[in-house]
């Protein structure tokens, strides 16, 4: 093979390929994620607990004939807060991820760890690595 065909290959092998994988995290990194990932997933199970407990509460409420119009007005505030705190927890969720790793990794964690915050918390386990 000449190596004008060689070349030419070569690069169109490349051209075809992926991008090149992100370089690995470091374990400061890791620990950072697996920390971030840990809390946020805890802090969102938590407010789903109190939101739901709200939202039945208001129903309760909502099931009486005589309305208690200031329990349902109160407790309407507090679904709202919650939902404002569960929006507040995945956004800070999302700065301190980009602050910990660069673009090309984002993608790749960003994945992973929506999958663990839609799963329920696991009981005194340590926090899941990245």
């Amino acid at each position: 093979m000449t190596g004008a065909p060689f070349v030419l290959a070569a690069l169109l092998a490349v051209s075809q390929d992926k991008p090149p994988d992100p370089p690995p995290l470091t374990e400061a990194q890791r620990m950072r994620l697996a920390q971030l990932a840990h809390n946020a997933q805890r802090e969102a199970a938590r407010l789903k607990a109190l939101l739901e407990e709200r939202q039945q509460e208001l129903s309760q409420v909502y099931a009486e004939y005589d309305l208690d119009l200031p329990r349902a007005t109160q407790l309407e505030a507090e679904i709202l807060d919650l939902q404002r705190q569960m929006l507040d927890n995945y956004r800070k969720m999302q700065v301190e991820l980009r602050a910990v790793v660069g673009k090309e990794r984002f993608l790749i964690l960003k994945k992973r760890i929506d999958n663990l915050l839609r799963s329920p918390p696991a009981k005194d386990q340590p926090p899941p690595r990245p």
